[in-house]
């Protein structure tokens, strides 16, 4: 008997339960570039349930923002309907690096997991070739500021001026940059409130919570399938996808099956999307929906997305950080590269 029941302890936990929780990618995760792949995401859950998932951007890191600091510690996605095979797919485009918090709703149950995304070697290697453009250009600052200097006062009075040029310079260059991002994206809104189509007895419609969509910020789609003015209480599958209009790169994709209709939703079937969009640019919105006779419907159409610039205190973190470098170049040139002039005195 006791052999039996080790047996059995022994298979339980050799094998996974069925309705475990997982997620995984392709490319795999070490392989992801943030704001430039598509990245196809699958969630396995408890198969015939319904499920939610929510997917939150990384938290910001207290000393180096990252390309989206408006959408660190966000909400990206909140996806819902009901699964049949337990597997929920969608691709999709990561903004930022860093660590993703996914919950995961499914047999009543909310599970957690992460999906860690590093920086592109790129955008390490640019970053880099900056911060060395920086020290070195503090660096000659400081070695012209020593070698024009005739006395210590008006050394430290050239010190004190090249140093607060630098801070200007730098402080009129990274606003200038920000500001001319921030306008290039800012867009009027057009106002959509409701998309829809019909082919013979049947309607499909796309409902927004909101007329304006706003980077950093998420809006929450409502589609419905309505046949001779009631809608259909058997479920329906809504393909959606996102198109971003200036890149001309697909930036969300996936398919969404609602749920049966029941009492307490008083006999309706409905799918809730909730995205947001991190990039402010025009979007193109698709969503199809396969009628009962095969026939598929579209709704579509463009909406503006209103960029917004950096928080005031992720300005003046990487101001500081830049004004750092270089500030750390003029003290190196100033103090630590000799000149003929002080060698020959310490000869003396």
């Amino acid at each position: 008997m006791r052999v039996f029941l080790v047996f059995c302890s022994m298979l339980f936990f050799a094998f996974p339960a069925l309705g475990a929780v997982s997620i995984s990618t392709s490319p795999q995760v070490d392989q992801i570039r943030p704001d430039l792949d598509l990245v196809d995401t699958q969630v396995r859950v408890t198969p015939n349930s319904e499920y939610e998932i929510i997917v939150r951007t990384p938290e910001s890191h207290p000393l180096i923002s990252t390309d989206f600091p408006i959408v660190e510690g966000t909400q990206l996605y909140h996806l819902r309907g009901f699964t049949k095979d337990g597997i929920i797919r969608f691709k999709t485009i990561y903004p930022i690096r860093g660590t993703y918090k996914i919950s995961v709703l499914t047999g009543g149950t909310w599970e957690y997991l992460e999906l860690d995304i590093n920086e592109t070697p790129g955008e390490i290697i640019n970053l880099l070739i900056f911060s060395g453009f920086l020290l070195l250009l503090g660096l000659l600052g400081g070695y012209l500021l020593q070698k024009t200097a005739k006395a210590e006062g008006e050394a430290q009075k050239l010190n004190l001026t090249a140093s607060v040029i630098l801070l200007a310079l730098l402080a009129g260059s990274f606003s200038g940059e920000v500001q001319a991002h921030s306008a290039a994206h800012d867009i009027e809104q057009k106002g959509f409130l409701q998309w829809s189509a019909s082919e013979g007895d049947h309607t499909f419609s796309v409902q927004f919570d909101s007329n304006q969509a706003i980077v950093g910020e998420s809006v929450t789609f409502h589609m419905q399938l309505v046949s001779e003015q009631k809608i259909i209480q058997e479920p329906f599958t809504v393909k959606m996808e996102t198109f971003h209009m200036e890149d001309k790169t697909v930036m969300f994709e996936g398919s969404f099956t609602s749920s049966k209709a029941t009492e307490e939703s008083c006999g309706l079937c409905s799918i809730s999307t909730v995205v947001q969009f991190f990039d402010g640019a025009e979007t193109k919105l698709t969503f199809t929906t396969t009628l009962p006779n095969g026939k598929q419907l579209s709704v579509d159409g463009v909406i503006g997305v209103e960029g917004r610039s950096p928080p005031t205190a992720v300005k003046i973190k990487t101001l500081l950080l830049l004004a750092g470098l270089i500030l750390t170049g003029v003290a190196l040139g100033f103090f630590f590269i000799p000149t003929k002039k002080r060698t020959a005195a310490n000869a003396v």
